[in-house]
Formats: structure tokens, sequence, C-alpha cells
């Protein structure tokens, strides 16, 4: 099932290509995200409750409202990508519509180290091999299955990685500990 075309759709950018203004609504969303969440004391906050819910507590940083302020932004900006998906790229409501795109933004924010401008990079290289892997599938007949495969790869990579710093970590604090009883 699906809708009837939408009454208005945004513009392409490029003749020939599904790149529409959305890019430039997206860029502008990142922008007001970077600067929220870098610059304001609401950021600010934000940041430290998802760094440590005790510190949050300690600082008066209520958890609840900010779970829920967090929650608002963040269905307000899927809102605002859902409609752009529609009005700038498939032009009409379409059934299963939002596909991986839950499991493509944590992708993203994993592969970007959770820091905006490394989220925003690694949302286009994600974006670049999405859309190659659909030219893949239309011209070799090679699944597009086959980027998910390679995305849970770059999870699983990724998680690796956290894991060997993690250990390093704990492994100079012990070295350190026991430099201090030694002394």
């Amino acid at each position: 099932p699906q809708s009837a075309k939408v009454a208005s759709t945004l513009p392409k950018l490029f003749e020939g290509s599904r790149m529409n203004a959305g890019i430039l609504i997206a860029l502008a969303g990142f922008v007001i995200y970077w600067i929220v969440i870098k610059k304001t004391s609401f950021g600010s906050r934000l940041r430290v409750l998802g760094g440590s819910i005790k510190a949050a507590a300690f600082g008066g940083i209520s958890q609840k409202k900010y779970y829920l302020s967090a929650m608002l932004v963040s269905g307000a900006f899927a809102g605002v990508a859902g409609a752009i998906e529609i009005a700038g790229t498939q032009t009409r409501l379409l059934e299963g519509l939002a596909g991986s795109y839950g499991f493509d933004g944590v992708v993203a924010a994993l592969l970007g180290m959770l820091h905006p401008v490394g989220v925003l990079v690694s949302s286009i290289l994600l974006a670049a091999l999405s859309s190659g892997a659909e030219t893949m599938q239309v011209k070799t007949g090679v699944s597009s299955l086959f980027l998910n495969v390679l995305q849970a790869l770059i999870v699983l990579f990724i998680l690796l990685g956290f894991s060997f710093f993690v250990a390093a970590g704990k492994k100079k604090q012990s070295d350190k500990r026991i430099g201090e009883v030694k002394k």
C-alpha cells in the first residue's frame, strides 16, 4: 500500500540525481544540534547525564526532565527526517519506508564516536554505501543485503576497538595503582 503523491516536494539539487534540498535541511539541523549540544547549558547537562547518572544527580540535574527533553528533540529530528524522505525522495508514503534507518543511525553514531562532526561524516559514508549497494544490485546482481553484512562488520570492529581501549585504560590504572603501592 502507498499514499497518493504528496502535494509539495523538495526541489532536486542536481538534474538526474535523487539528491534534493533535504540535504540542506539536514545540514541546518546538524548545525543547530552542534550548537545546542556544545554551546548551551542544556547540551552540557545532557552530556553530563549521558556520561554519568551519578554525576548528574550530584549536580542537581533532573534525570527525568532531561531524558524526556532528549527524546522529544530526537523525535522531532526523526519526524523532520521522515518528512524529508517523503517530500524529497519518495514523494509518497510507502509501507516499510523507514526500513533500517534506526539501525543505520546507531551505526553512524558508533562510527562517528558520538561526536557531532564524526556522526555527520559517518552518516555521509553510510549514505554513499547504501546508494552504492542499490546501484550494485541493479548493475551486477549482487544482493543489497551485502550492505547489512558490511554494517554488521563495522559495528563489530568498532566494538572490538572500544573493548581494546577500555582494557588498555584499565591496565594503565592498574599499573598506576601498583606503582603507588610500591612507593
